[in-house]
């Protein structure tokens, strides 16, 4: 129904690279009749109910400040003196790489398995999808899809098992070409990186030195890789270089065209806010109601942002509807007191909200990614921590948090990423809608707090749940069911841990390994002891209202 569709709005409907000329209402329809009578529908329709709500105080707002001459005025004076600052602040003279791999976990497992060259299939399982291939994605399918989902919109899609440790192989292949043009990289994940190659090129922006910088790149990670591709944009932000890697996917590349301010405000005022970094489905969805739909929108209602929005907000709509990148506006910062802010600070975190996922593999990578981002922070900030701490948002608001001391201060992802897997795997199977780390007890702490923190942490061990797969455990629930006294949660720490321990199963139909807590194969979607072929699944799981659907 048209009131269903609705509901649903903003599921699976952002299109990604490879999904030109997808008919995305046709997708929309599928999502709603598969996903009707399930948890998922009832929360977007909760979301959509408190979208209304959000958007009716906006425009509440919106009305009262326009009427209001005093705040108008005055949000035209301070708008206009925040522009001059930040046009003093705008560089030019930077050249910025963003370099993006092309459906990278696909493109791994198609270079090891040929014959699926040509052929629509997705890496992930019945539960969810991680990456699609581009002939998957003329039929609709995306990641963080469902698989049932998927196989409704492209029956004939193939399932292939992921593969981190091979993931993780290729992309240090990637980093050890991309080192070559700037030692000091950003990693952003496993398929992407931004690369600062002004030193590079001599601080040269003529468009056919950039150009040639841009294929050179592409062609030494194919060559590296035996033959994966990537996506290149150059542009005098990061921020710039990211949208533009996008601009000509896969296998392209595009440069802004001069390195200057009317350039950069000609590429970026066109473009649609979602398209925009920062700017997700809420605060886009926000923005629409405002009648702003593109950046050349954000500029135009400047002055009824910075009046109606908080000063955070508005700042960085600000700088976007500018294209002045945010390393732009921190170098001018800088000095003694960012010193001391970076001194107190206590903990670096880095905390990502999606859709209830239960897929294992889905929240892996979620979590590789989400490491790599804090590394990147810790690394800009000069810290090191011994302490990482998980920290997961259940699909029912349940809050856990999971811990573990490092054996040494690191701000590395080759360190955090393997303990917060760790970690994660110690919570395995749930569904999560949040998943964040955070790093704590920086190496400059003295050692006497660093050894009173050991010594409590063993004390602490030995009174809290603990088990072999990592850390203390500690679950926060914001509405207990049931409240236990302390005698029961005495005797409940008391009692001996059990522990049970199955071996894996191998699938009738696919012939791939499952962990011995799985119902049905990761990769086809067959019940544990059946060789009923994935199709068949898809009735049963339709049929059951299978718990995978974000429920």
């Amino acid at each position: 129904s048209s009131e269903q569709l609705g509901a649903l709005s903003y599921v699976f409907l952002n299109s990604k690279g490879g999904m030109d000329g997808v008919d995305m209402q046709s997708v929309q329809q599928v999502v709603a009749a598969m996903s009707a009578g399930s948890r998922h529908e009832a929360n977007e329709r909760r979301k959509a109910t408190e979208h209304a709500e959000r958007t009716r105080q906006l425009l509440q707002r919106k009305s009262t400040w326009e009427r209001d001459k005093v705040a108008v005025a005055k949000s035209r004076r301070e708008v206009d003196a925040a522009v001059t600052r930040l046009e003093e602040q705008r560089r030019l003279s930077s050249v910025f790489c963003h370099v993006d791999q092309d459906q990278y976990y696909a493109a791994c497992e198609e270079q090891e398995r040929p014959e699926l060259s040509g052929k629509a299939f997705a890496v992930g399982g019945i539960g969810m999808i991680s990456t699609a291939n581009y002939v998957a994605r003329k039929y609709g399918v995306r990641s963080a899809m469902p698989g049932f989902i998927a196989l409704k919109l492209c029956p004939h899609l193939i399932f292939v098992r992921p593969d981190f440790s091979k993931y993780t192989a290729k992309a240090q292949e990637v980093r050890g070409v991309l080192r070559t043009f700037d030692a000091n990289l950003q990693v952003r994940g496993l398929d992407e990186a931004s690369l600062d190659v002004t030193a590079y090129v001599k601080g040269r922006r003529d468009r056919d030195v950039l150009e040639a910088v841009a294929e050179k790149i592409r062609h030494d990670v194919a060559a590296a890789t035996g033959g994966l591709t990537c996506s290149v944009g150059i542009a005098p932000t990061r921020e710039l270089a990211k949208i533009a890697s996008d601009r000509n996917k896969p296998n392209g590349q595009c440069i802004v065209e001069d390195f200057t301010r009317e350039a950069v405000l000609s590429f970026i005022r066109p473009l649609e806010t979602r398209k925009i970094t920062g700017i997700g489905k809420v605060t886009d969805a926000s923005l629409k109601a405002l009648g702003i739909t593109t950046v050349e929108d954000l500029y135009n209602a400047r002055y009824l942002l910075h009046g109606i929005l908080t000063p955070t907000a508005s700042s960085f709509l600000l700088r976007t509807s500018l294209g002045i990148g945010a390393e732009d506006v921190s170098a001018d910062r800088g000095g003694a007191e960012d010193d001391q802010q970076e001194h107190n600070r206590k903990s670096c975190s880095v905390e990502r909200t999606f859709e209830p996922i239960g897929d294992r593999h889905t929240l892996s990578r979620k979590l590789i990614d989400i490491a790599f981002t804090l590394s990147r922070h810790l690394h800009d900030l000069g810290l090191r921590g011994h302490q990482l701490t998980l920290k997961i948002k259940l699909s029912n608001f349940e809050i856990r948090s999971r811990q573990v001391t490092l054996p040494h201060a690191t701000d590395s992802s080759d360190d955090l990423i393997p303990a917060a897997l760790k970690l994660l795997k110690a919570e395995l199977p749930l569904s999560a809608r949040l998943l964040g780390l955070k790093v704590s007890q920086w190496e400059n702490e003295n050692d006497t707090q660093v050894a009173s923190r050991d010594i409590l942490a063993r004390f602490l061990q030995k009174g809290d749940e603990e088990d072999e797969e990592g850390g203390l455990r500690k679950v926060e629930e914001i509405v207990p069911s049931t409240t236990p006294t302390p005698a029961a949660a005495v005797a409940a720490k008391m009692a001996p841990p059990t522990t049970v321990r199955s071996e894996p199963w191998t699938c009738i139909a696919c012939t791939l390994e499952n962990e011995a807590s799985a119902k049905r194969c990761e990769a086809c979607g067959a019940l544990k002891g059946s060789s009923l072929p994935p199709t068949s699944t898809l009735a049963l799981e339709k049929k059951r209202r299978a718990p995978t659907l974000l429920d």
